[in-house]
């Protein structure tokens, strides 16, 4: 993931930034999309990519794909062959196209690979092409840039970098290239020589990232599991990032120059050096806010510690301390407030008040101060919180571990990124819930802060903020003001004795900007009489050259210096509230709002001008004149924002009479109601501790955490047979002498009073096969939190830490599971655990249908790897396996290429990478395919995975070769014959059969196909409701599915409910209606009524957006953007309420809504349904970039239901009781609550 460039994006750096990329060898899979579904698209429109492909009707498919997709940059495929010359070249053209070269294949080289490359570099065909140069190109197309260059042109990369001398030396920042260090082309240039090239033009080498090591030789696979990855072949080719090294002469370069290469080292991973930009521009050019990113920094570091902490010892980050015990009603809430501004400090001012009028029976307050001087302030909260606790001068762990005795419930956080923090300490979350108020602008970055407490008006439902916390949105505005006790009386309006307007802004003099400038030129310009007062905090105004610096800034932006009156800020908060006294109206800056200023202005009679935004810093104006009532002064354009100062500024009886009222006014307001905000946060609080109890696992009822809650199997038997036995059951080739000699390091664990981390683990293990074995689900949730109070108490030991984020997982936490799990793979690598990492411990595998790691091929290796270092390597992987979806992001398949590195001879982890790769549009999932079928040429599921990779490139004459490796394995009589049914697909057919939930399903041959990916690859659907669906529908069973697509969900339910029930398919798209009906033919499933329509809130035809994988296709209105896109068909749709007659329905028991974003519709068509038959709902919560729906939610709760999400293993419901807890949630269930 970017580190940096999503805080760039929203706090509008990038606005003016233009990127232009070359790619040459830019053929593509079809349909895909390498840069608008990378992080490049965040530049759009301002991004122009050229790509360039000698095969022109490749160049014609992609360009016509671009066009039906209405993308929104510039880009088109150019069929135009690059090298370093002009004239006509020979191209040698290779079985597999993409090995093309004008390099002629090194047969007597490559035949020493022949598992691998002989295949894909036969030569096919020799022709001659026209070749020019990239210099060339630019120069007759007027291309004065190219910012970024892309090169995989088969070993004649060299050739292309002496054609580009010329664009290269003028404007290209970076260069990622494929280069080979082993000659596969004949006499090819290989690494040495474009390295010595590049670094001859300016450029360094960064790094390599894809090292392709092929064997010579076919291992054995159980010879191979003993080879560690790097001897796993020769190194033969790679990708290389090269930078110009502007750093060695900054002096020459623009700062607009380092900022874009600052994104694109971003963008390819290289934080490190993004960063060094990011500092040297802060440093050089920052008293510009344009080139200040002093916050950005902050961000990224926050989000890079929460991702690669490496401190064993703290390996349990977001795992937090067991909460005490009782409801939010019968507990005494402990509360934490950490901050360095308990003093005389904005926030120190707004909090004040707060901690005073607590409700000090009802909740314990304590404050962590990092205060150097006390004051006044300081004072003031000492005597009105219960506890105060000066953490000037200790070390984080101190603070943390004070926090951990003083056993706080909630942590909250007052600073953010500010000076003097103390967010370090959140990181190893010492308190169970902690939250984010009132001192920062922006998100904290940190994955282990929960909340980020706002309002509505700061963040509206439908923000596009991005945020590290789940946003806990208040029903009132988020401050409340104390009066200063200096404040002076209010006056009446200057104005009417001057005869001219005073505009003022006593913001900070930082906050003002070319951009807020420029407006407010506009306005003194149409008010020619007009003044404008602004205070300079900074700036000695007294020394002639400083004064002048500040004059010109303001001039260059269009000011009147004769309009303009520069003030030094006072030093006595009696003169600061003077100047309220000359200004008639207060400009709020933009993008950086003003808060305590603005309650300032308001509080002296004096009305704010603001303008909103889309984020928090943008919007603190907003919120604080909507608490007032003042939505009359709020604009929502730059435009308006003129137009509105020069209207008010031209009706001064109606701002005078506003100035009298406006005091009175803010005593009556939301403002001035300390003790309404106060309650406000108290039920918060309140609420959030009510989730968590709602939320975690059921403790028994003792509380005890010892080991003598271990079941009665473990009574009769020690612990370490019964281990034993749960070996042997799952590995049957294991004897019990061998399990015995297998186990002995486990001889010594002291069951009944474990001591060390290792025997920690040990017992929760224990703990965790028993929950996996029993039926007893209420004993299932006590055994897990056994579980989870055991391994609390070994955590620190990694293998302990990774059992944990494993039951994370296992019930459906996925977040918190793959942070914790990516922390303590992270901790591990540190050379310094592996040499003391020698005490093995107790595994534990789990038995879902999506595991990685089976248990009869895994446990053994586990248990008997050399050291625990191995043993959490495997666990890691699992979980992070369970906890990340890897079809639908980029990051998910970075997740499984971290998982390859310790699981390197797996066939499933590479069959998973490679069809991950293939679904996500990169061509070389197609070598992870292979290498597959190479550990395993009898694996079914990869056989099946290149045949429809080679259909998808198209290459023909290859998917027949693997169509017919597939015929070869099959056997009608085997018990394996659902694995090898598709061979007997027609070719010509658009589908393919795998096996599913005990019956052949029909999918689409396409690995674009999310459903056909994940089956394929993983063998079971991935939600966590599905399990909830496949225990709950039973015979005689009324299901309707909408949305059907191919049918996961419709033939899990039409074998549940058998041939008295029925179930109905919906689904508009031909492609998978072919699908559904061929998979209810072959199964014979008459009780499946299939419907190709769509459901909606009318009858009639509407318009469906087709995406490339067809989950994704949409509904769309006729007045969208996309409406008239080739890309779109017109469907039929239908009401579910029509269908009551149509099937003749008397019930309807489960309904399941997937319709990507248009669930809303369906319901408002399904009133009658809802009324009558109170159908239980599984519906889409979040689809795609529309978000989490809380208008569903909404709208199912005022018909009586009860929104919940599913907790899997455990089968728990939990209520949804807040907006807030949607964000995390795909799916979520409703059920009919007569009560409500």
């Amino acid at each position: 993931m970017t580190i940096f460039l999503q805080t760039l994006k929203a706090q509008h750096f990038l606005d003016n930034i233009h990127i232009t990329i070359a790619q040459i060898g830019s053929r593509k899979l079809s349909g895909a999309d390498d840069y608008s579904s990378q992080s490049w698209g965040i530049f759009a429109p301002n991004l122009t990519i050229y790509g360039f492909e000698a095969d022109a009707d490749e160049c014609k498919r992609m360009n016509q794909n671009l066009k039906e997709r209405n993308i929104r940059h510039q880009e088109k495929h150019i069929p135009i062959a690059l090298s370093n010359t002009q004239g006509k070249s020979q191209l040698y053209v290779t079985k597999e196209k993409m090995c093309s070269s004008l390099y002629e294949p090194n047969h007597s080289y490559v035949s020493r690979f022949p598992n691998f490359l002989p295949e894909f570099l036969t030569l096919d065909y020799v022709s001659e092409i026209e070749t020019t140069t990239l210099d060339s190109f630019c120069a007759s197309e007027l291309v004065d840039s190219i910012d970024f260059l892309q090169v995989d042109v088969q070993g004649a990369e060299l050739n292309i970098f002496q054609g580009a001398q010329q664009i290269i030396k003028n404007s290209t920042l970076a260069i990622q290239t494929e280069v080979e260090f082993a000659p596969i082309y004949k006499n090819q240039p290989l690494f040495a020589d474009v390295d010595n090239h590049l670094r001859q033009q300016g450029f360094f080498l960064q790094g390599f990232k894809g090292l392709h090591c092929i064997s010579k030789k076919s291992f054995p696979v159980e010879i191979k599991a003993g080879i560690p990855q790097y001897l796993s072949g020769q190194l033969l080719w790679s990708d290389a990032f090269y930078f110009q090294d502007l750093l060695s002469q900054p002096s020459s370069v623009s700062p607009e120059k380092l900022l874009k290469q600052a994104c694109i080292a971003d963008i390819l991973y290289f934080p490190d050096y993004a960063l060094e930009l990011l500092e040297y521009l802060t440093l050089n050019y920052g008293s510009n806010p344009q080139y200040n990113f002093t916050e950005v920094i902050n961000i990224g570091l926050s989000i890079l510690k929460g991702n690669t902490s490496n401190n064993v010892a703290e390996l349990t980050i977001p795992q937090s301390n067991i909460p005490n015990q009782g409801s939010a009603a019968q507990h005494k809430l402990k509360i934490g407030y950490v901050s360095p501004d308990f003093k005389r400090h904005p926030v120190g001012k707004f909090i004040a008040p707060i901690i005073k009028h607590h409700d000090h029976q009802k909740f314990e307050i304590y404050c962590y101060g990092e205060i150097r001087k006390v004051d006044e302030i300081t004072e003031e909260i000492q005597s009105s919180c219960d506890h105060w606790r000066s953490t000037f001068g200790l070390a984080d762990a101190e603070v943390i571990e004070q926090i951990k005795q003083d056993r706080i419930d909630i942590l909250i956080d007052l600073a953010g990124h500010t000076d003097d923090n103390r967010l370090p300490i959140f990181f190893s979350k010492p308190a169970p819930i902690q939250a984010s108020y009132l001192g920062y602008f922006a998100t904290t970055g940190i994955p282990t802060i929960d909340y980020w407490i706002t309002d509505h008006h700061l963040h509206p439902v439908d923000t596009e903020e991005k945020t590290s916390e789940t946003i806990w949105r208040l029903p009132r505005c988020y401050v409340a003001y104390q009066p200063s006790p200096e404040a002076l009386e209010v006056n009446p309006l200057p104005a009417l004795s001057s005869e001219y307007i005073t505009f003022g802004c006593l913001n900070n003099f930082s906050k003002l900007n070319p951009f807020l400038l420029s407006l407010w030129a506009k306005i003194l310009q149409a008010l020619p009489q007009s003044r404008l007062i602004l205070k300079s905090h900074y700036h000695n105004l007294d020394d002639p050259e400083e004064k002048q610096s500040v004059e010109l800034f303001l001039q260059e932006q269009g000011l009147n210096l004769e309009q303009v009156e520069l003030i030094d800020s006072p030093t006595l908060a009696e003169d600061y509230f003077a100047l309220y006294h000359r200004i008639d109206i207060h400009l709020d800056t933009f993008p950086y709002n003003g808060c305590t200023t603005t309650c300032d202005a308001l509080w002296m009679g004096v009305p704010v001008l603001t303008l909103a935004g889309d984020r928090k810093i943008q919007r603190m104006g907003n919120s604080l004149l909507q608490a007032i009532g003042l939505g009359d002064w709020i604009a929502h354009t730059p435009e308006e924002y003129v137009n509105k100062a020069i209207t008010f500024a031209r009706d001064l009886d109606a701002i005078a009479k506003l100035r009298t009222s406006l005091r009175e006014r803010f005593q009556k307001s939301q403002l001035g109601d300390i003790q309404g905000l106060t309650l406000a946060l108290e039920n918060a609080y309140q609420q959030m501790w009510k989730k968590l109890e709602q939320e975690k696992i059921q403790p028994l009822e003792s509380g005890d955490q010892q080991i003598s809650a271990m079941r009665s199997q473990t009574e009769t038997q020690s612990p370490l047979n019964y281990y034993s036995q749960y070996v042997q059951k799952n590995c049957p080739q294991i004897t019990s002498e061998d399990c015995d000699q297998l186990l002995a390091f486990a001889d010594n664990t002291n069951w009944n009073q474990p001591t060390t981390l290792r025997e920690w683990n040990n017992v929760a293990v224990i703990m965790l096969i028993e929950a996996e074995e029993t039926q007893d689900i209420a004993f299932r949730k006590q055994l897990l939190n056994n579980a989870i109070a055991v391994l609390e108490q070994g955590k620190a030991h990694p293998l302990a830490a990774v059992h944990l984020a494993l039951i994370y997982s296992l019930i459906g936490d996925y977040s918190k599971a793959y942070v914790l799990a990516y922390s303590v793979f992270v901790g591990i690598l540190d050379p310094a655990f592996r040499k003391t990492a020698s005490n093995k411990g107790l595994v534990y595998l789990p038995s879902t249908a999506r595991t990685l790691l089976n248990k009869a091929e895994y446990l053994e290796k586990i248990l008997a790897a050399e050291n625990c270092y191995e043993q959490i390597l495997f666990l890691c992987a699992e979980v992070l396996n369970l906890s990340q979806p890897y079809f639908y992001n980029a990051s998910g398949q970075d997740t499984l290429q971290l998982i390859s590195q310790s699981l390197a001879t797996s066939p499933v982890v590479q069959l998973q990478l490679g069809i991950a790769r293939f679904c996500g549009q990169k061509w070389d999932g197609i070598f992870y395919l292979l290498k597959a079928h190479q550990i395993n040429p009898n694996y079914a599921p990869s056989i099946q995975a290149l045949y429809l990779a080679y259909r998808n490139l198209p290459e023909a004459k290859a998917a027949e070769y693997w169509l017919q490796q597939g015929v070869t394995h099959f056997n009608p009589n085997s018990p394996d014959v659902g694995e090898w049914i598709w061979t007997k697909v027609k070719p010509e057919n658009p589908f393919t059969y795998v096996p599913y939930d005990n019956l052949i399903l029909t999918v689409e041959a396409n690995l674009k196909s999310i459903t056909t990916a994940v089956l394929l690859a993983q063998g079971d659907w991935f939600e966590a409701e599905m399990e909830l669906w496949r225990i709950q529908i039973r015979p005689d069973m009324t299901v309707i599915d909408v949305g059907a697509n191919v049918g996961v969900y419709t033939f899990s339910a039409a074998q549940r409910v058998g041939e008295t029930g029925k179930v109905i398919a919906i689904e508009p798209f031909k492609a998978c209606v072919n699908c559904l009906q061929e998979t209810s033919r072959i199964n014979q499933l008459p009780w499946v009524k299939i419907y190709e329509a769509a459901a909606s809130d009318h009858c009639g035809s509407a318009k469906l957006s087709l995406h490339n994988a067809s989950e994704l296709n949409e509904v769309i209105s006729d007045n969208s953007p996309s409406s008239d896109s080739a890309n779109t068909v017109t469907i039929q749709c239908l009401t579910l309420d029509s269908l009551i007659e149509t099937e003749n329905l008397t019930r309807v028991d489960w309904l399941k809504i997937d319709a990507e974003g248009h669930e809303i519709k369906v319901l408002q068509g399904a009133e009658r349904l809802l009324t009558e038959f109170k159908p239980n709902i599984i519906y889409e919560n979040i689809a795609g970039a529309h978000g989490s729906n809380g208008a569903i939610m909404e709208y199912i709760q005022a018909k009586g239901y009860q929104v919940y999400s599913y907790r899997p293993y455990i089968q728990e419901l939990v209520p949804v009781t807040d907006a807030n807890q949607l964000n995390s949630q795909l799916n979520l269930i409703a059920v009919y609550n007569p009560n409500k």
